[in-house]
């Protein structure tokens, strides 16, 4: 009787502890960053760890969205300004998300964005389908404005399997002018630099 007097305290106890755990979890509400009436919000997790939070979007302090949910690491504020913010996440040498958000709540979710212009919206991103490209297109659009193909050899492809961005691209950045600039290794793994002139003012 005494043993199941004791299971029973240990029980009760451990119930408290967990509630307890429960209602802190549901206390964080942390603003990430803000654009006009929206706001990306950090809760549902431990304050201190941070671990398995979910990232919604509210509009007026009413929730509108999910963005991510029970991810186990912060989000990267990329680009604020005042007609679009850029976040990203994900882990080292694997896919790499990004979010984008308008000023009017427009969400936009890509992967391996390598750069953004910060004047015109343009976007730099991987994309692998047969070749390595470099696909150009304007935030909240789908509509690729220009393609580059990159002269990477199949077998090199092949032998780094699932591919994140930054384990081709070693420098991708836009210049003032919105021309884009990147440098990468070739198939016989020699460097090479090379530029694309305002390329989401083009179209193919």
């Amino acid at each position: 009787m005494h043993r199941i007097v004791l299971g029973l305290s240990y029980i009760l106890a451990l119930s408290c502890i967990l509630a307890l755990s429960a209602s802190h979890a549901d206390e964080i509400h942390r603003t990430v960053v803000s654009i006009g009436p929206f706001s990306v919000i950090q809760e549902h997790c431990d304050e201190n760890q941070q671990y398995a939070c979910d990232f919604n979007l509210y509009e007026h302090d009413q929730f509108r969205l999910p963005l991510v949910t029970a991810w186990e690491k912060g989000l990267n504020v990329e680009l604020e300004s005042p007609e679009l913010i850029h976040l990203s996440y994900g882990f080292p040498f694997n896919a790499h998300h990004s979010i984008f958000i308008s000023k009017d709540g427009v969400v936009q979710a890509l992967d391996e964005v390598l750069a953004v212009d910060p004047k015109i919206g343009c976007i730099a991103r991987m994309t692998w389908e047969d070749k390595a490209n470099i696909m150009f297109q304007n935030t909240f659009s789908s509509k690729v404005a220009q393609k580059v193909q990159l002269e990477i050899g199949q077998e090199k492809l092949s032998s780094l399997g699932f591919l994140g961005a930054y384990q081709v691209i070693q420098q991708a950045e836009f210049d003032t002018n919105g021309n884009f600039h990147y440098r990468y290794q070739d198939q016989d793994g020699a460097d090479q630099a090379a530029s694309v002139m305002q390329p989401c003012l083009k179209s193919i």
